[in-house]
């Protein structure tokens, strides 16, 4: 019987959050990010393919950052629209079980530098493409502006 008053008694302590280990672990994912970006753009330098690669994912991914262009070259090329987790949970979108993130940067706050020069700070944010979820794929062949001119000469 005393196993059992046991039980009840040790009830389990929230973990605590570690600032200093949280911020290590986004400078670790910045940096790998920062070397997959240099690694890349290696790759797409001397490799005509890899630069057609490039340039398509750029025409896909219009709003997006070169770097995260880069990114996504490299660890989902097959992407076609790319939100993190808590974006698809908002229109009631999920993840497939087993389906792996990866990382692009997202703009953060503007700082100002030793020397006086403004900057931005980027932090590493993971997402997911529709591909990863159970949302269907959108057929993205033609854009609305071509469809809604298309419609007008019809």
């Amino acid at each position: 019987m005393d196993n059992l008053d046991n039980l009840f008694d040790n009830q389990k302590t929230e973990p605590t959050f570690d600032v200093n280990e949280w911020a290590q672990n986004k400078n670790e994912k910045r940096t790998r990010a920062y070397e997959t970006i240099s690694n890349t753009s290696m790759k797409i330098g001397s490799d005509s393919q890899m630069f057609q690669k490039y340039l398509d994912i750029q025409s896909q991914f219009d709003v997006y950052s070169s770097n995260n262009v880069i990114l996504i070259l490299s660890q989902k090329p097959e992407a076609t629209m790319i939100k993190d987790s808590a974006t698809w949970r908002k229109s009631k979108t999920y993840i497939k079980k087993g389906e792996k993130r990866f990382t692009i940067l997202e703009p953060g706050k503007k700082y100002q530098r030793d020397d006086g020069t403004m900057s931005i700070s980027y932090n590493p944010k993971t997402v997911f493409d529709i591909s990863q979820t159970t949302a269907q794929p959108q057929n993205k062949s033609k854009s609305n502006l071509i469809m809604a001119i298309q419609s007008l000469l019809d």
